[in-house]
């Protein structure tokens, strides 16, 4: 079957608005020269391409196809609707192998929020992934209010402590435990405490104080017991404290992880190790897997086996 061509214009404009399907429809009938060769080659009805063409005429309001028994015919309209889907859908193809590229390999900026308490722990693990994955960025968004992951434009967080209900995804990450520490440096100097008791006699490097005073809530062999500790130094985040007690100014009530220590404080040293405090859960926390990004995805499989977690993904949901 023949194709004729006539040559006349079309607004642009009328391009806007139209559905995918019914162009791709469009483009296979006139480059197969049928509706029935169309159709075989797709595996689909002719009555379905029908329906996309005669809906793409609509929106357009124009004819695209005149059909005779013998010929099929594009129109003025037609013919250079034809030219111009086609260089767009080239265009298309092109942005597609783009994106294909990109979902082969993790690139892009991505937005993580944490607990700002935290970031003395995330810091050393964000290093780690930045040269793991050179062709990304990675922005740490600290605060201690609760993050709406859309409208505050985040990617994944971190989340401590009990969950509310939600349509996020969430991955236990680690538990971490208030414990004791201090430096080598200071416990030569000042010797290490035996007891809870002791503890008043020392100086602590103080989270949230009030005037250089805390109370720290240990949980040993006999139960419960709260000891009144004060300290020339203290802060609002756990990286000044953990920071401070590393440099020898004191001794520390620590949420470290349940593991060997990384990073800066290593040199820390546990105090009383028979004494905890109270322990939070922290969380990984993102969108259904079912349209995850791929930088996503590298970021969450990094920080699971960062911290000791399967990359395998059960779906829970908090």
């Amino acid at each position: 079957m023949n194709i004729t061509h006539e040559h006349h214009g079309l607004n642009d404009a009328a391009m806007e608005n139209v559905d995918l399907q019914d162009i791709s429809a469009f483009l296979y009938v006139v480059r197969h020269g049928s509706f029935t060769n169309a159709a075989s080659h797709l595996g689909v009805s002719k009555s379905s391409l029908s329906r996309h063409v005669a809906h793409l005429e609509k929106i357009l309001d124009a004819r695209l196809l005149e059909r005779t028994t013998r010929q099929l015919r594009l129109t003025d309209v037609g013919n250079t609707d034809f030219e111009q889907v086609a260089a767009a859908m080239l265009r298309l193809d092109e942005a597609s192998a783009m994106v294909r590229s990109m979902q082969d390999y993790p690139v892009g900026h991505l937005r993580v929020s944490a607990p700002a308490d935290l970031s003395w722990m995330l810091a050393p693990m964000a290093a780690a992934f930045s040269r793991a994955y050179p062709k990304m960025s990675v922005e740490l968004v600290l605060t201690q209010r609760y993050v709406d992951l859309l409208a505050d434009e985040i990617d994944i967080a971190f989340r401590a402590g009990d969950l509310a209900d939600s349509s996020l995804v969430a991955r236990k990450l680690i538990t971490t435990t208030h414990r004791l520490y201090a430096s080598q440096t200071y416990l030569e100097s000042r010797g290490c405490p035996r007891d809870p008791d002791e503890l008043r006699g020392h100086d602590c490097v103080l989270f949230r104080a009030k005037r250089g005073r805390k109370q720290w809530k240990l949980f040993g062999p006999d139960g419960e017991t709260t000891v009144n500790v004060s300290g020339r130094l203290s802060g609002n985040g756990y990286d000044f404290v953990a920071s401070a007690v590393s440099a020898g100014a004191g001794i520390g009530f620590l949420p470290l992880h349940d593991s060997p220590l990384r990073g800066p404080h290593s040199n820390l040293i546990p105090v009383l190790s028979e004494f905890r405090g109270l322990r939070t859960t922290l969380y990984l926390v993102y969108p259904s897997t079912r349209f995850l990004s791929t930088k996503v995805k590298a970021f969450r499989d990094f920080s699971l086996k960062w911290h000791g977690r399967s990359s395998e993904d059960p779906r829970n949901r908090v």
